[in-house]
């Protein structure tokens, strides 16, 4: 369960930052299927092939046109100010819930990344990590940089044992979290 604890709900149906919201790919499923009406075959079941063709037509006029109809009320409701107005509010009250659950219950793991400096010199870094849901950010967690291996050493076992190295990493998330929640 602590892999979703950055998981939402209605955070994942809104759009976000280079997604579009699960509402409008829902909508746009008859076009990427190339939806046409003429290009649907039902079978025919008993009787000749010409009232079996007509009972064909009439049934996928039917469903095509049920198929709109449905499409245009949910477009509407979808798009209505007063829908839009509760997503938004279950949005926000979402991301303050989730945001609690990763401060709350704040799991760190420390990697090593490795950035290239102005020089071209490349370096390596002690990273700590957490999940935390951020609106618009692509991953749900939270890096801060705790200082170059040069000084820190490579091996994340050692640190990892180091209760004080550990207690400065959950302090250095803390803070971003918190800073993050606008407390």
């Amino acid at each position: 369960m602590k892999n979703n604890i950055a998981k939402g709900v209605f955070t994942d149906l809104v759009e976000g930052f280079g997604k579009k919201s699960s509402f409008e790919m829902f909508m746009d499923i008859d076009e990427i299927l190339k939806f046409n009406i003429d290009e649907i075959k039902l079978t025919k079941s008993k009787g000749s092939s010409v009232a079996a063709n007509h009972i064909n037509s009439s049934i996928k006029e039917t469903v095509q046109e049920k198929l709109i109809n449905n499409k245009q009320e949910y477009s509407r409701i979808i798009r209505s100010l007063e829908f839009r107005q509760i997503i938004d509010k279950l949005v926000d009250i979402e991301t303050e819930m989730i945001q609690a659950r990763c401060f709350l219950n704040m799991d760190v793991k420390l990697g090593i990344t490795k950035r290239v400096i102005k020089s071209g010199e490349k370096v390596e870094y002690v990273i700590a990590r957490a999940p935390f849901y951020r609106p618009g950010y692509v991953r749900s967690e939270l890096t801060v940089y705790m200082g170059g291996t040069q000084d820190l050493g490579d091996d994340l076992e050692k640190l990892k044992s180091n209760t004080k190295f550990m207690s400065n990493a959950y302090e250095e998330l803390r803070d971003v979290m918190i800073k993050e929640m606008r407390l």
